[in-house]
């Protein structure tokens, strides 16, 4: 136990028996909090940085597909797909966009109560909802990226550019699926 130097704040370690620390609180939070070291697969230290790369893999994705399309457009360019190759890459590309969606929803709802803890009464409900239903929906476009992937990968003549950038996003939206689910932002209840 360790008390703040010219004050009255505590600080108390409880050890593991193994030269690190189970758990420690301190004296201006209730007694009851306390804080546990996180597990490997909450740890920041590779979360963030991977999360980062994915979310601006799904970001190139998202804003290059409606650029591809204007370029095509005005150059009377017709894409060599066609049929489900087609409608995989639609789906895999509005995988991006839902994923975007969500991230930026969280992080405003996250603001909201950040700024006003009286917003978790029951206002901010459906929005939650909202959001889930729609990583329910990115999470089945996730599968749909996974298969365009392994498509695209098997398919004659591709680039081994498109190849790689197709695997790219698949793993990006697998990885920010899982980071959702680890996160617990789809839950049956929103009792906190």
């Amino acid at each position: 136990m360790w008390q703040e130097v010219n004050g009255a704040d505590y600080l108390q370690a409880i050890p593991d028996g193994k030269g690190g620390i189970r758990m420690f609180s301190i004296t201006p939070y209730a007694p009851i909090i306390e804080f546990l070291p996180a597990p490997g697969a909450l740890n920041a230290g590779w979360i963030f940085p991977v999360a980062g790369i994915a979310f601006l893999v799904l970001l190139i994705a998202a804003l290059g597909w409606p650029i591809v399309a204007l370029v095509r457009r005005r150059y009377k360019y017709q894409p060599e797909i066609g049929g489900r190759a087609l409608q995989l890459h639609r789906a895999t590309r509005s995988t991006a966009w839902l994923f975007i969606v969500v991230a930026v929803g969280w992080v405003l709802v996250f603001n909201a109560v950040n700024n006003d803890l009286t917003s978790l009464n029951g206002g901010l409900d459906i929005w939650m909802r909202l959001l889930q239903l729609i990583l329910i929906v990115a999470i089945v476009g996730t599968i749909l990226a996974l298969w365009n992937a392994y498509n695209v990968a098997r398919a004659p003549g591709k680039h081994r550019v498109a190849t790689i950038w197709a695997i790219l996003i698949a793993l990006s939206a697998a990885f920010v699926a899982w980071l959702c689910l680890d996160l617990g932002l789809l839950t049956a209840s929103l009792n906190y």
